[in-house]
């Protein structure tokens, strides 16, 4: 799957084997050996995830009369079951679906645009369930507090707490330690991010062009968003580091080329 969902993601072939070792040896140490054999969702839920995404990429080159609608539905409604699996992957999928929406509209596909709402309005499904079987419109599962480890509106006490030169508040220390965790180890994932945004600056006018580059940053910004106030480590942020990982490697090689490129490139 992470082969198929990098080629439809235009990464090379070298490219797509080296985040598909990424991804395995991400997996390897402990999610797939203990994590994921002991009840938790997100072996289901990221799978959901990346093959929601290939879906939305197919749909996204199916254009003019070629158009599959049923495509652009199977991106929306695998990405709505994503979401309810893991409610961690809400705003990513989120963000993913109305970027994929944004486009189709603007293509003026109709048809696809109705299937792609119709698809993730299927995201409404654990609402319903929660009211029926809990009396309560709860739009998902409900979350542990312990997983919500720095709510949102830390931050806004954090801003507060700098413009007011309170720099040891309880607001600015949750936000620090937020932030801590979430760029470990020593700080090189933060170091992941600064080169991919940098990447994805630099070749904006080529993302502009690209449906499926925009899509895969939307989700990106969303779930690493959700890495802010989510728990930041282990299973909950796989997804999150491994398509951020995709996207660099595909901003490089629209920068630089694939180093297969390189050798034929040295050879002449």
């Amino acid at each position: 799957l992470m082969l198929a969902f990098a080629r439809g993601l235009g990464v090379s072939t070298f490219g797509a084997w080296l985040a598909a070792l990424i991804f395995a040896a991400g997996l390897s140490p402990g999610f797939v050996g203990f994590e994921a054999v002991i009840g938790y969702a997100e072996t289901l839920g990221y799978f959901l995830c990346y093959l929601g995404l290939l879906f939305t990429f197919q749909a996204a080159a199916a254009d003019g009369e070629s158009d599959q609608p049923w495509l652009a539905f199977l991106g929306a409604i695998t990405w709505a079951l994503a979401m309810a699996v893991r409610p961690n992957l809400a705003v990513g999928g989120g963000f993913a679906c109305a970027a994929l929406l944004v486009w189709l509209v603007r293509r003026r596909r109709l048809k696809a645009t109705a299937a792609a709402a119709i698809g993730f309005s299927f995201s409404g499904a654990c609402l319903l369930h929660n009211f029926y079987f809990g009396h309560r419109l709860l739009p998902f599962v409900i979350i542990d507090p312990q997983n919500l480890g720095n709510p949102p509106m830390n931050f806004v006490w954090a801003l507060i707490e700098a413009l007011s030169l309170n720099l040891h508040g309880p607001g600015l220390t949750a936000v620090r330690h937020q932030l801590g965790a979430w760029s470990h180890p020593y700080g090189l994932f933060s170091i992941v991010i600064a080169a991919v945004g940098a990447l994805a600056w630099r070749r904006r006018a080529f993302i502009r062009d690209d449906v499926r580059l925009q899509v895969l940053l939307c989700a990106v910004i969303g779930l690493q968003g959700t890495l802010l106030v989510f728990r930041p480590f282990g299973r909950y942020g796989h997804a999150a580091w491994t398509l951020t990982v995709f996207l660099g490697l595909r901003l490089a090689e629209t920068r630089w080329g694939s180093p297969m490129t390189w050798r034929r490139a040295s050879r002449r």
